[in-house]
């Protein structure tokens, strides 16, 4: 160990093979870094001068050098690289990037410090499809061409290996980086999704850098055709694997539903696919859900006509009086659920809520269970678990049919209905989707007027027609996707 004698809370990590040149340029860029970092280097058996590089290296940084005989495997390098840390956090950095901002690790750090954050990065994707594939309309980055993230940062479902940064106890509690995918290929999906198991999210931040891309596993192609042949299949059966290992969060979207309707609008010309997807809209306009990641409270069932502004202590009242769920509040209960999401608890919150409903079924309280039911689809929806969102939503409507006489029923039934349609359109059963969604719609309706509302379904179909009308009228959207 060399360089400077604080002890910094990150650790900039590299896996290197030959490339002195560009691991120098590297190297310099990270000098204006203002937050302090110590440098981690694993030289996977370089010939060319990268080991003297690090010999006659002046560091600022605390750094450590390990050498190995040969270029065995990026992936056990990386896990070799990682355990040599000594820091809180830990930075996995390609040494073809040049950071152009000294607050780049910074701002890398700044989400990893709110508990439902686990992994941050510079370049990720929102949308990965069932067969383990990207949505690459649906990538966003920092590159310095042109940055597509919007500050400070968004969510994604997949960080790109180019820049991993976590907690060193995260990946020590993964296992680390799975080497069973091979030499490189398929680690940074694996790595993502792992995280995400946890509860906690993934993010890129905006932070722009440049990236060479891929010069040192590529260098040789050129010469040896088949040298790339056998990468376009290590590639193949590292997203093969993926898609196997995590086929229970499959696809996986995290981008909030009103941009995915607008993704699906924007690619269907016809009549009928603008109105399938106006149908989504509109439920979530008019059924008061906005985004299940939203961060204001699902609504409860509106105040009864004539009490304006005392719904709240209206339905508390009304609860006092049913014969179902007496010991609890459903206001307070949802609010709490939403609150513990929030912090990054889904995976907790799933469990207790199922818990519960086993218990009050047991019981034979039906608005309980009703309740918990709905609580565990919201928590399964939110982890990606698009099976246990359907089964749970399925139980919450047939308690729901048990608790007829209780006042809350429709809110929560509304509730089940329409986290089962998002799950749903996510696994690709829009006519599904779509019933789901007015059914819940109309349940919310007739909630929200403490009253049977007849015309309810037959008015929205009409709004429908007529605005799939206007949409037959259109040039549907486009825009040019900048892919990798």
């Amino acid at each position: 160990m060399s360089g400077g004698a604080a002890q910094p809370r990150a650790s900039v990590v590299m896996v290197v093979h030959d490339g002195a040149a560009t691991t120098r340029t590297c190297l310099e860029s990270l000098r204006a870094t203002d937050e302090p970092f110590a440098l981690v280097v694993v030289d996977n058996g370089s010939t060319d001068d990268t080991p003297r590089l690090f010999r006659d290296l002046a560091s600022p940084w605390p750094l450590r050098y390990a050498r190995n005989e040969s270029n065995a495997s990026v992936l056990a390098a990386y896990n070799q690289a990682w355990r040599l840390a000594a820091t809180e956090f830990v930075c996995l950095l390609h040494n073809d990037t040049t950071m152009l901002e000294p607050a780049w690790l910074a701002r890398l750090l700044a989400p990893l410090a709110t508990p439902d954050v686990g992994l941050s990065g510079l370049y990720g994707v929102k949308r990965v499809r069932r067969d383990g594939r990207y949505a690459g309309r649906t990538i966003v980055h920092s590159l310095a061409e042109g940055p597509t993230v919007r500050a400070p940062w968004e969510e994604v479902a997949v960080v790109d290996g180019v820049c991993l940064c976590l907690r060193r106890a995260t990946l020590e509690a993964v296992g680390g980086i799975d080497e069973g995918y091979g030499f490189f290929h398929g680690y940074d999906r694996d790595l993502s999704f792992a995280v995400r198991e946890t509860g906690r999210r993934c993010v890129v931040v905006h932070a722009p850098f440049r990236h060479a891309g891929g010069g040192t596993r590529t260098r040789e192609f050129a010469a040896r055709p088949e040298l790339e042949h056998r990468d376009l299949a290590d590639r193949r059966a590292a997203t093969e694997r993926f898609a196997r290992k995590f086929a229970h969060r499959l696809p996986s979207d995290v981008r909030p539903v009103t941009a995915r309707v607008a993704d699906w609008l924007g690619r269907r010309a016809s009549p009928q696919g603008v109105r399938r997807w106006l149908v989504l809209a509109l439920a979530l306009a008019l059924g008061g859900c906005a985004g299940i990641d939203s961060s204001a409270p699902a609504p409860g069932p509106g105040p009864a006509p004539g009490r304006r502004g005392e719904g709240h202590r209206g339905m508390r009242e009304a609860r006092a009086a049913s014969s179902v769920a007496r010991d609890t509040d459903p206001v307070a209960t949802w609010e709490t659920v939403q609150t513990r999401v929030r912090r990054g608890e889904a995976a907790a919150v799933l469990a207790d809520t199922q818990r519960l409903a086993a218990a009050a079924t047991t019981a034979g309280d039906a608005g309980s269970a009703l309740i918990a039911h709905t609580a565990a689809a919201y928590a399964a929806l939110r982890l990606s678990r698009l099976d246990t969102v359907l089964r749970e939503a399925e139980a919450a409507v047939a308690a729901g049919d048990k608790a007829r006489d209780w006042p809350f029923t429709g809110t929560f039934v509304a509730r089940a209905r329409r986290f089962a349609g998002l799950a749903l359109a996510q696994i690709g059963r829009p006519g599904d989707a779509e019933r789901e969604l007015l059914a819940a719609l109309a349940v919310a309706q007739v909630a929200s007027l403490g009253q049977p509302h007849i015309g309810t379904v037959s008015s929205i179909n009409g709004s429908l027609a007529l605005l799939a009308a206007a949409a037959a009228t259109m040039t549907p959207p486009c825009a040019t996707q900048r892919t990798r």
